[in-house]
C-alpha cells in the first residue's frame, strides 16, 4: 500500500516536470496497460498506480484548461450572470471581483453560450454599486492570458490554479439588478439573491458582510488590512511597503491563512472542549456521563475539525486551507483508527489524498513548504522523544525554571529545524530567505497564533451579541498587531542579512538537501557542522557568475516596455514598464528578473520618456540597485533618486561589453515635440549584434531620424516604436534599419489593439521575423556555445500545459 502511494505521488510530480498534456491515444493505452499490469503483476503493484497518476494528472489539467472561454467570445459584449465569489477589491477608480457559476449569452434573454464559468472582472466606476450575491452584467471578456517572464510571478499560472476561465471588465449593469447593501448595529444584511447558487454564494455574502463591518472600524483601528488577512484571508488592502517588511523578515506565511492558522484554531478548539468536559462533570447527570465518556476523544476531535472547517470557510476555502484541512483529517483519521501509523506514513497518506483530489497542487509553493515544515517538525519531535529523558516533578522553583528553559529550547530548535527544512524550496524558487526570520518568527508565530488571531475570531463571533464587545476585542488585537509591526520593521532594516542566492538558488538548494541527507543518519554527531555551514552561507552571501555571455530580454510587461541586457552582475535597462494601482511591472517582473540573473549594478538606465507605461516602476528599480547613469528624453517628468541626464542625439556610452549610441531627440527641438516623440532612441551594440530601441516615437520622429542618420540606423533587431501603432514602424524606417527581426511589446487584446495590423504587415512584407510579447511572452536573445545569436519565446521555452 505504501509503495502504491509513493508511486502515485511520484507520477504526479513527473507529469508536472514533463509539463505536457498526454494525447487521448496515449491516455487510453496507459489505462489499458495499467489494468493489465494490475491483474498480472504480483509484486510490483505500484507500477499501475504510477501510470494512473500520469493519466489522472493529465485529464484533470486538460479539463481545467478546456473550460477557458472560447476565442470567438473575446472582445464582444456579453451578458454574464453569476454570483460574487470573492471579496471585492476597491480602489478610487475600479473594483475588482470574481464571479462564479457564470452563464454567458449575447442578450439578456438569449440562449446560453456557456455556463459554469469562473471569471475575474474589473469595474471602472467612481461610484460602483455594492456587490453581493447574484449579479448580471454586460461584460467584455478575454481568455485568462497573463505576463510570462523568467524568474517572476507567472500571472497566467496563477489564473490557471485559481480555476479562472476568463478575465475582463464590466461595460454596464442591468438596471435593478443589484440591491444596495448596508450594515446596521450588529445584524448582517443577509444576501437576498443567492437563490439557486447554494451555500457557496451565502458563505461569500457572509464574508462580504464581515469585510464591510471591519471597514466600519477603520477610524478606530489602524491595522484593518492585516486583520482582514488573518480572519477572511483577504489581502487586497495590504500596502506594498508592508509586504516588503514581511518578505524581508520571512514572515509572509503568517498573513496567508494556511496550516499554521488552521492547526491553531483546531488546537484551541480542542483545548476549550477539554475544559468544557471538566466543567460538564458537575453539570451533566452521571447516567449521561457514562455514555458520553467513552466517546469523549472522538467528539472532541470531530468538533475541533468542524471549528477548523468553519475558519477555512470564513477564509473563502482558499487552496491552502483546503490542503491544511485534508492534512488534519488524514492525521486524526490515522490517530482514531487505534493503530500506530508512523509520521512519515501519515504525511504520505496526506500527500496521496491531496494530489488525488487536486493533482495540480504541486504547482503551489505552499504545497512543498507545508510538507517540508511538517516533516521537519516530525523529525525534531521524534528525535527529542527518543533522546529526551524524564525527570521527577517536585514543584520547586528550580524545576519550574528548568521546565521554562526546556520549553524555550524546544521552541528554538523547532524554529531552526523549520528554517533549515524550508531552505531548499525558498532558495530554489527564488523567494529567498531572511537570516532575521529566526528571531522574527520566534516572536511573531506565538504572538499571531496565540493572541492576535484568537482575539480577532472572538471579536467576530461576538458581533451578533454586542458590537461594542466585538469592537473592543478587535482593538486589543490591533494593539498586538502594532507591537508586531514595530518588531518586524526593526528587523527589516537589516537588509545585509536578507539572502536570495540569485541565479544559483537551485544549486544552493541541492547543496543543502545533500547535506541533510548525508548527515541525517548521524544527526547528533554532525548537526553542528550542518548548522555552521548554513550560517556561513547566509553570512557571506557568496555570488557565482553563471552566465558570462550577454543576454538581451524584451520582458513581457503587458501594455508597456522594458528591455534588459545582462552580463555577469551588470545590466543595461531600457524602460521599466507600467505602474498599476497596486504595484508596478518593475516590482513584479523587472526586479525579480535582474536579481535572479545576479545583477547588483545597473550601468546604464534609460527611461525613454515620462509616460507611466515606460517609467512607472523607476522608484522600485532605484531602491533595489545602484545605478551608474540615468538618461531620459524627459528628465523633468521623472521623480528620480539619481541625477538624470538629458537624452541628446550624438551622445555615446561605451564599455567593454556594449556600445550605446543615442540618436534622438535633438536637444534644440525637444520643447516642440509630443510626449511620445520625446522618446530617447538608442542603438545598443554587443559584439556583432545590434538592437535599435525606439521608445514611443511615431511617424514624424521616424522621418527626422531617417533624414539625419540614414544607414547609421541599421540594426539586426528593431524594438518597434509605440508598441506597433499604426503611425509607427514606417516603411522609410524599415528601409534604413533593415532588421532581421521586429519585436513588438504589447498587452494581450488591450484596448489600444497594438500592434496595429498595418505595422505588422509592413514589417512582415520587409521580410523581418515578427515577435509579439502578447503571444510570445518574454523574448530572449542570447548567444549559444558557438557564439551564434538565437531569439526565443519564453512561452515556447517553458511549453507548460497551464499556458492558455
Amino acid at each position: 500500500m505504501r509503495s502504491w502511494m509513493i508511486a502515485y505521488v511520484v507520477g504526479v510530480v513527473v507529469f508536472h516536470i514533463l509539463g505536457e498534456l498526454l494525447p487521448t491515444t496515449v491516455i487510453i493505452l496507459l489505462l489499458l496497460l495499467s489494468l493489465g499490469l494490475f491483474l498480472t503483476l504480483k509484486r510490483a503493484r505500484w507500477l499501475p498506480f504510477l501510470l494512473i497518476s500520469l493519466v489522472w494528472a493529465s485529464v484533470y489539467s486538460e479539463r481545467n484548461k478546456l473550460n477557458a472561454i472560447d476565442e470567438q467570445y473575446e472582445g464582444i459584449n456579453l451578458y454574464a450572470t453569476g454570483y460574487v465569489c470573492s471579496i471585492p477589491k476597491k480602489t478610487p477608480s475600479v473594483v475588482s471581483f470574481e464571479l462564479c457559476d457564470v452563464s454567458i449569452s449575447e442578450g439578456y434573454k438569449s440562449p446560453e453560450l456557456a455556463h459554469g464559468l469562473h471569471i475575474k472582472l474589473a469595474w471602472y466606476s467612481k461610484n460602483p454599486t455594492p456587490l453581493k450575491g447574484r449579479e448580471t452584467f454586460i461584460v467584455r471578456l478575454k481568455r485568462p492570458n497573463g505576463s510570462v517572464n523568467p524568474h517572476s510571478f507567472l500571472y497566467e499560472k496563477w489564473l490557471f490554479r485559481k480555476g479562472i476561465n476568463g478575465v475582463g471588465y464590466v461595460k454596464d449593469t442591468i438596471e435593478g439588478n443589484v440591491e444596495p447593501l448596508s450594515f446596521t448595529g450588529s445584524k448582517f444584511n443577509n444576501a437576498q439573491n443567492c437563490t439557486g447558487y447554494g451555500v457557496k454564494c451565502l458563505a461569500t455574502a457572509f464574508r462580504i458582510d464581515i469585510n464591510n463591518y471591519l471597514d466600519s472600524l477603520k477610524e478606530s483601528t489602524l491595522n484593518i488590512p492585516l486583520i482582514k488577512a488573518l480572519s477572511l484571508g483577504y489581502r487586497g488592502d495590504i500596502e506594498p511597503q508592508l509586504w516588503q517588511v514581511f518578505k524581508n523578515t520571512g514572515t509572509s506565511h503568517l498573513i496567508a491563512i494556511s496550516g499554521l492558522h488552521i492547526g491553531l484554531v483546531f488546537g484551541f478548539s480542542v483545548l476549550f472542549l477539554s475544559l468544557l468536559w471538566r466543567v460538564a462533570r458537575w453539570l451533566i447527570p452521571e447516567s449521561w456521563l457514562v455514555r458520553i465518556t467513552p466517546h469523549k476523544r472522538y467528539l472532541t476531535i470531530i468538533v475541533g475539525l468542524f471549528c477548523a472547517m468553519g475558519y477555512a470557510a470564513m477564509a473563502g476555502f482558499l487552496v491552502s486551507t483546503q490542503r491544511a484541512l485534508l492534512m488534519l483529517l488524514v492525521y486524526y483519521a490515522c490517530d482514531l483508527s487505534r493503530q500506530y501509523v508512523q509520521p512519515n506514513t501519515r504525511l504520505l497518506i496526506a500527500a496521496f489524498v491531496i494530489l488525488g483530489v487536486d493533482p495540480n497542487a504541486v504547482l503551489d509553493y505552499g504545497f512543498w513548504l507545508s510538507f517540508l515544515a511538517v516533516w521537519a517538525l516530525f523529525f525534531v519531535t521524534v528525535s527529542s522523544v527518543t533522546q529526551g529523558g524524564s525527570f521527577k516533578e517536585d514543584g520547586s522553583v528550580k524545576q519550574k525554571t528548568n521546565r521554562i528553559v526546556k520549553w524555550l529550547s524546544s521552541a528554538t530548535v523547532m524554529q531552526w529545524v523549520i528554517f533549515i527544512g524550508l531552505l531548499p524550496v525558498l532558495l530554489a524558487t527564488g523567494i529567498g530567505v531572511s537570516y532575521t526570520s529566526l528571531l522574527a518568527n520566534f516572536v511573531a508565530i506565538p504572538l499571531v497564533g496565540m493572541i492576535i488571531v484568537p482575539l480577532i475570531l472572538c471579536g467576530l463571533i461576538t458581533i451578533p451579541i454586542s458590537s461594542t464587545i466585538s469592537g473592543l476585542l478587535i482593538m486589543v488585537a490591533d494593539t498586538g498587531v502594532n507591537l508586531l509591526f514595530k518588531l518586524l520593521d526593526l528587523l527589516s532594516g537589516f537588509k545585509a542579512l536578507n539572502l536570495h542566492f540569485e541565479s544559483w538558488g537551485v544549486i544552493a538548494a541541492l547543496f543543502v538537501v545533500a547535506w541533510v541527507i548525508i548527515l541525517l543518519p548521524v544527526w547528533n554527531l554532525f548537526k553542528g557542522w550542518l548548522v555552521a555551514t548554513i550560517v556561513l552561507l547566509l553570512w557571506f552571501n557568496p555570488v557565482i557568475e553563471l552566465n558570462p555571455r550577454v543576454e538581451i530580454t524584451l520582458l513581457d510587461v503587458g501594455q508597456g516596455l522594458s528591455v534588459v541586457a545582462t552580463k555577469g552582475h551588470t545590466a543595461i535597462v531600457y524602460d521599466v514598464g507600467p505602474v498599476y494601482r497596486n504595484g508596478s511591472a518593475a516590482e513584479r517582473t523587472v526586479v525579480p528578473y535582474l536579481k535572479a540573473k545576479g545583477v547588483t549594478h545597473i550601468e546604464l538606465l534609460v527611461i525613454s520618456h515620462g509616460d507611466d507605461d515606460h517609467a512607472g516602476g523607476l522608484s522600485a528599480i532605484e531602491r533595489e540597485f545602484s545605478v551608474g547613469r540615468l538618461i531620459s528624453g524627459q528628465p523633468e517628468r521623472l521623480n528620480a533618486l539619481n541625477p538624470v541626464e538629458l537624452c541628446d542625439d550624438g551622445l555615446m556610452v561605451s564599455r567593454d561589453w556594449y556600445t550605446a549610441e543615442f540618436y534622438y531627440p535633438p536637444a534644440f527641438s525637444t520643447k516642440k515635440l509630443s510626449a511620445n516623440n520625446h522618446s530617447c532612441v538608442v542603438k545598443l551594440t554587443f559584439n556583432n549584434r545590434s538592437v535599435l530601441l525606439m521608445g514611443d516615437v511615431e511617424k514624424n520622429a521616424e522621418r527626422r531620424l531617417v533624414n539625419r542618420y540614414g544607414k547609421s540606423l541599421q540594426a539586426d533587431i528593431l524594438v518597434a516604436g509605440h508598441h506597433g501603432s499604426k503611425n509607427a514602424t514606417t516603411q522609410a524606417l524599415l528601409n534604413q534599419v533593415k532588421p532581421e527581426q521586429v519585436l513588438f511589446s504589447a498587452g494581450y487584446r488591450s484596448r489600444f489593439r497594438h500592434p496595429h495590423p498595418d505595422a505588422v504587415k509592413r514589417a512582415s512584407s520587409f521580410g523581418s521575423v515578427i515577435f509579439n510579447t502578447a503571444e510570445s511572452g518574454a523574448i530572449i536573445i542570447r548567444q549559444n556555445e558557438n557564439q551564434a545569436w538565437q531569439t526565443t519565446s519564453y512561452r515556447d521555452e517553458i511549453n507548460a500545459f497551464w499556458l492558455f
